[in-house]
Formats: structure tokens, C-alpha cells, sequence
């Protein structure tokens, strides 16, 4: 059995929550901010560390908290702890906006529970950075990351990947001539009271929400919304380090429940043989502007879920 814990946050806890989102985890170490220079790596397995291991292991543990579902993460610390046994892991899981509002709280009371964060919204993540949450840490592993792809300056948090938005359906329930093959195809009223997307908790939502309203209007939601769709809950240092490294991101591209694409330089290829290059993404041109529309996702978001 995995030696780590989760930690349950209540239904309740998440809707009152209702903080911010996106399409990209995150990955940020907690601790009392301190500006570092980058370190002098030294080579562990096959990756590079500023950490001292023997520190690491001492230590013994490493709090995380994800927006991943519980496998997920649990595949993930597992992949770790094979690396370094010694090192025991626990985490929190919710979608992001419950998360930061909770790692925000146990900041404001004085406590540092969680040692790495992950978000999947460049909101709050930028937010945290601006309130001297996080401990500026530059791995050796940042050099493989192209600067889009992390905090400025470098060493607050960096994307560990991007994961896909797609249509899925139950083949049993919908025949292969109604099953929508675009996006536009989830206006078909057919799909009346059928259909199901994430709560405004889920960064994944945000990006959806944002990037389909720039394609197709404002009204497309408006559309969505009238087929009454239902709303669902979908490390210090060295850990860092590991998950940055191929050996992390492999585990993150490869594992079913997670498959992130990775945006490291030299990334291995994804399960299927493709990299994330290989793919058209769409992301937002004006990051201030995806910021901005925050509050007006989660206000229409709400409404179209019920909330």
C-alpha cells in the first residue's frame, strides 16, 4: 500500500472556495520567502539537484498539495518514493481554488504545512508570488525549461507541463452519429440534460471557458448553458528537482491519469510516441486579459452550473 495520506477537504470547502483556474500545473515550493542564487547542482540518478540528499532523507518528508485527482498524485509520489524510499510523502487534494485559499489561509495563521504547491492556473500563482509565498528555489533543472514556461524571476514556480481539454462521451448512451465531434457539436440539444463540465474550481475550466469564448463569442456559453449542463469536482527541493527531470516527467506523460505534456526542451515522447510539439495549442495571447477574466468565469460559470 502507498505510504502516503491523503488529507480530505469536504464538497462544502471547495464551493466556498471558488477561487481561480487554467490549463497548466504549477509547480511552486512552499516556504518562508528567501531570495537563493542558483545552486551548484551535483547528479542524482540521472538528473540534477541543489538539494542535499542526506538532508532530504533526514528530513524524511514531503507535503504536496495537488488539483490532480487522487491516483493521480498517488502515481506520481509512488514514482517518487521508489526513487528515495526514505522520503515519506502526504498531500491535500482539491481543485485549485480551494487549494489556494487554503494554503493562503495557513499562511495568514503563521503555519507552512505544504512544501509544494501545484495550481493549474497562472492567477493565483502569480498572486502567491506577489505575497512572498513562495521560497525562490532555482533548480538545476530550470536550464531544460524555456523562459515562457517560468516565474519572472525564475525560481517560483514553473510549469511542470500542459494537459488536454477534449469531448468525451458514453458510447453506450450516445450513438456515433450524435457524438459530437467538434466543439460547436456540444450545442446540439440532443445532449439536453446530458452533459456534465467542471466546477468553476478547475483552472482546466477557466482555459476552456476563456479560449472558447475568444473562438466563438460570448454567446457560445450563453448556448451551453440553456441544455442545463451539471457542475462536478473534478518536496522541497529535491522533489522539485525529480519532477522537473525526465525521470518526474516521464511519470507525467506517460501515466494515464495524468498525461501531461511536458514543456521541458529535451522532454522523452508521451506514451502514444508524440510530443506536446507535435500538437496546435491553443493558449491565451494576453495573459493580463485571461487574469482579468477571473471574476466574470466564475460569476457566468456559476450561473450556467446552478451555483
Amino acid at each position: 500500500m502507498p505510504e502516503h495520506q491523503p488529507t480530505a477537504i469536504t464538497r462544502r470547502q471547495l464551493l466556498q472556495a471558488g477561487a481561480a483556474l487554467a490549463a497548466t500545473p504549477l509547480l511552486g515550493r512552499i516556504a518562508p520567502a528567501a531570495a537563493q542564487t542558483p545552486p551548484k547542482g551535483t547528479k542524482v540518478l540521472d538528473f540534477m539537484t541543489g538539494a542535499d540528499v542526506a538532508k532530504a532523507e533526514a528530513e524524511g518528508e514531503v507535503v504536496y498539495y495537488s488539483h490532480d485527482g487522487e491516483a493521480g498524485i498517488a502515481a506520481l509520489l509512488d514514482a517518487f518514493r521508489k526513487d528515495f524510499p526514505k522520503i515519506k510523502t502526504s498531500y491535500v487534494r482539491a481543485q485549485t481554488g480551494a487549494l489556494y485559499a487554503k494554503v493562503t489561509a495557513e499562511r495568514s495563521a503563521g503555519r507552512y504545512a505544504v512544501d509544494v504547491l501545484q495550481l493549474s492556473d497562472i492567477s493565483p500563482a502569480i498572486d502567491f508570488q506577489k505575497k512572498g509565498g513562495y521560497e525562490q528555489y532555482v533548480s538545476p533543472e530550470h536550464a531544460s525549461y524555456k523562459a515562457p514556461y517560468q516565474s519572472t524571476p525564475g525560481g517560483y514556480f514553473t510549469w511542470m507541463g500542459v494537459t488536454f481539454a477534449g469531448i468525451s462521451y458514453n458510447n453506450s448512451k450516445v450513438k456515433p452519429e450524435q457524438a459530437p465531434k467538434t466543439w460547436k457539436d456540444m450545442l446540439n440539444p440532443i445532449h439536453k440534460d446530458g452533459m456534465s463540465a467542471k466546477l468553476s474550481t478547475s483552472g482546466m475550466q477557466h482555459m476552456q471557458w476563456y479560449m472558447l469564448r475568444k473562438l466563438y463569442g460570448a454567446d457560445f456559453w450563453q448556448e451551453f448553458g440553456k441544455l442545463r449542463p451539471r457542475g462536478f469536482d473534478a518536496r522541497a527541493k529535491l522533489f522539485v528537482d525529480w519532477a522537473l527531470s525526465n525521470r518526474g516527467q516521464t511519470v507525467n506523460q506517460t501515466n494515464a491519469l495524468l498525461i501531461y505534456g511536458s514543456v521541458k526542451n529535451d522532454a522523452p515522447a508521451m506514451a502514444t510516441g508524440k510530443k506536446l510539439t507535435d500538437f496546435k495549442l491553443l493558449f491565451p495571447t494576453d495573459w493580463a486579459d485571461f487574469q482579468a477574466s477571473h471574476s466574470v468565469f466564475v460569476k457566468e460559470w456559476n450561473s450556467l452550473m446552478g451555483l
